[in-house]
């Protein structure tokens, strides 16, 4: 990610036209949320949607591989669409997709150092929950900078029946063409909708006893890692997980050593937009190079800011009692 909160707050502050029709500012706002809705298809304990796995795959997938194929693919099936209205809630929607896209490449070298990963099954089961943790305290304190904060953060996925078909159909159609999965259809995204903010509603509403409830899954369990906290404990705080003090982090792929905020990162994200943006209204009017301009935009990078065969290696982890690491090799010549 980052999770919902951060997602609404940073596209309601960037996004271009602040006036736009209703339904259009609501289908940027989900768009926002990016292919992460898919990762919460079918994880309802009491409902697992058969095509779950592939649904959920499709999301993380989509998250590290280079995306101009699907999300130009998704544009030039826009700007098909015959009814004018309908065409720019698509474009909305695509708008927010590209917000999403610059946030994560821009911030997630940041969180994927400060919370932690795991390499060995051993380790993934250690750090659990760590990067849901992460993004759930950067939700509380950014939400509350931008006066967007709420334990009830599922309906910044609100979306009517209509968009939500039109945008369906668009998702489908990218998966045909680019990833394939043999389960996915028009309702996916959809159902997806209604399984995240179900999810959300179960960890957070009402909220005592969902803390109570999810507590018993384990303290270091996703349920209970997605709590949003109504207010932060002293020893939350002293985090800094925003990184104001310009604490230092090492690339989780490249190994340099790091001091940049999230709102600087954030202020990067910001301008990568605003280029996303140009191309983005280049594909509406139907303009020649718009798909080679996004590619050279992407520059081969995923959502997490990196080509697709570049490995995690470091890590400078937030948590107390925690240990910066590098490759072994390094280690040990150090």
């Amino acid at each position: 990610m980052p999770a919902i909160i951060t997602h609404y707050a940073f596209a309601l502050g960037a996004m271009e036209r602040k006036d736009r029709a209703p339904e259009e500012k609501e289908a940027l706002l989900v768009g926002a949320q990016g292919p992460d809705p898919f990762f919460f298809f079918g994880q309802r304990p009491w409902l697992r949607r058969h095509s779950r796995e592939e649904v959920t795959s499709f999301g993380h997938e989509l998250h590290h591989v280079d995306p101009t194929d699907c999300y130009f693919l998704m544009m030039d099936e826009a700007r098909k669409e015959g009814d004018e209205k309908a065409r720019r809630i698509l474009f909305s929607y695509l708008e927010g997709l590209l917000l999403h896209y610059s946030l994560d490449r821009n911030c997630h070298p940041y969180v994927w150092s400060r919370c932690g990963y795991g390499r060995t099954p051993e380790e993934k089961k250690e750090w659990g929950a760590s990067h849901t943790w992460l993004e759930t305290l950067i939700d509380r304190v950014y939400g509350g900078e931008k006066g967007v904060f709420t334990i009830h953060a599922d309906k910044y996925l609100a979306l009517d029946y209509r968009s939500a078909s039109l945008i369906g159909a668009l998702w489908a159609k990218a998966n045909d063409a680019t990833l394939r999965k043999e389960s996915f259809d028009e309702n996916s995204f959809l159902l997806s909708l209604v399984d995240y903010r179900a999810i959300m509603r179960l960890t957070n509403v009402p909220h005592g006893w969902s803390r109570f409830l999810t507590r018993l899954m384990g303290k270091k369990s996703v349920p209970f890692r997605m709590n949003l906290p109504i207010r932060l404990k002293p020893e939350e705080e002293a985090l800094d997980v925003m990184n104001e003090r310009h604490a230092m982090w090492r690339d989780p792929v490249m190994g340099h050593h790091r001091s940049e905020s999230l709102h600087e990162l954030m202020g990067k994200a910001e301008e990568d937009y605003k280029v996303a943006l140009g191309i983005l209204k280049d594909a509406f009017e139907g303009k020649e190079g718009a798909k080679e301009a996004l590619r050279r935009f992407s520059h081969g990078l995923d959502h997490d800011g990196y080509r697709p065969s570049e490995k995690l290696l470091y890590m400078s982890p937030i948590w107390p009692g925690s240990r910066e690491r590098a490759p072994k090799d390094e280690r040990k010549a150090g």
